[in-house]
């Protein structure tokens, strides 16, 4: 998939490197070793933007994500006295999960139950139908972007190819609640991920 393909809140940058992959363009650089500038600072927590294609208002109440981790588990070489460990071939990739703060009108929430019921079709076939009518892919790709917390600047997108809702979170009412906000998880499944990195000081200018 290009990159100009991938779902966005901020205007494309002028390139974008595929930091999770040891391939490059350039044969002579290290494939695990790029960084060429000396920037130590921790990244701040708190300045992200999630975007999924297939949702329209949850997109705006997204008020955590646990971004995922991948595994490779290693794969048994044998010999007559014992099996030894090597790395295996396939990555295992966890799941991404979103908690998201229910809106007065519950959108953020039930489209998400939308999504889920038009694959489940707990009531019909006629609820997939309606789900593809417009879009006949059923999953959605997602994008999360972190945003330095210094300066608006874009450091890096998670790009998850072909994500769908598993697991859609209940939520507890309460008569004492005091005006909090209630927060419900979407658990998403996904092909995989990658990430992109932007140059330094590429500035994040927000879409309306």
């Amino acid at each position: 998939m290009s990159d100009d393909s991938l779902p966005r809140k901020f205007s494309l940058p002028n390139f974008m490197s595929a930091a999770s992959s040891p391939v490059s363009a350039h044969p002579d650089v290290d494939p695990i070793v790029r960084d060429k500038y000396e920037n130590h600072n921790p990244l701040l927590d708190g300045r992200f933007v999630v975007n999924i294609a297939r949702v329209g208002v949850a997109n705006y109440f997204v008020q955590d994500v646990k971004l995922p981790g991948m595994s490779l588990p290693a794969a048994m070489r044998t010999t007559p006295l014992i099996d030894v460990p090597v790395p295996g071939d396939k990555i295992n990739f966890d799941n991404l999960v979103v908690y998201y703060v229910l809106d007065a009108r519950l959108e953020s929430y039930l489209e998400h139950q939308r999504w889920m019921r038009g694959m489940g079709k707990p009531e019909g076939h006629n609820e997939n139908d309606a789900l593809t009518r417009v879009n006949p892919v059923e999953t959605s790709d997602i994008s999360v972007t972190l945003v330095s917390g210094t300066e608006s600047f874009e450091v890096a997108t998670w790009h998850f190819q072909r994500a769908w809702p598993t697991f859609v979170g209940g939520f507890s009412l309460t008569s004492t609640g005091q005006g909090k906000h209630i927060i419900f998880p979407v658990v998403y499944e996904h092909a995989g991920y990658t990430i992109h990195t932007f140059p330094e000081g590429e500035p994040a200018e927000v879409q309306p």
